[in-house]
């Protein structure tokens, strides 16, 4: 995967098989996020209920983004929607 922000491009060699909660959270969890912040993602999940990628999982992204180790804001919320989006099988 590749992350284009205004000034780089950052190639991650990560990817999610759809569906595989125990591989999101294993990446997840080597970006810097907690148990805790999976909990509350699961939460915002069961939230949005049908629609999948809803307003609740997008304020996860904007608050989880934050957590990230060792990149930027904008990088780390473009990380975390692209990684979720391939467990929800949206892209």
């Amino acid at each position: 995967m590749i992350i284009a922000t205004g000034e780089a491009h950052i190639n991650l060699h990560t990817s999610i098989v759809t569906s595989d909660r125990k591989h999101l959270e294993e990446v997840l969890r080597g970006y810097g996020l907690t148990q805790q912040d999976l909990k509350e993602l699961s939460e915002a999940e069961m939230a949005d209920g049908e629609q999948k990628f809803g307003d609740k999982v997008l304020n996860w992204v904007k608050n989880a983004a934050s957590k990230v180790q060792d990149i930027g804001f904008d990088v780390a919320k473009d990380l975390l929607t692209t990684l979720l989006k391939q467990y929800m099988g949206l892209k």
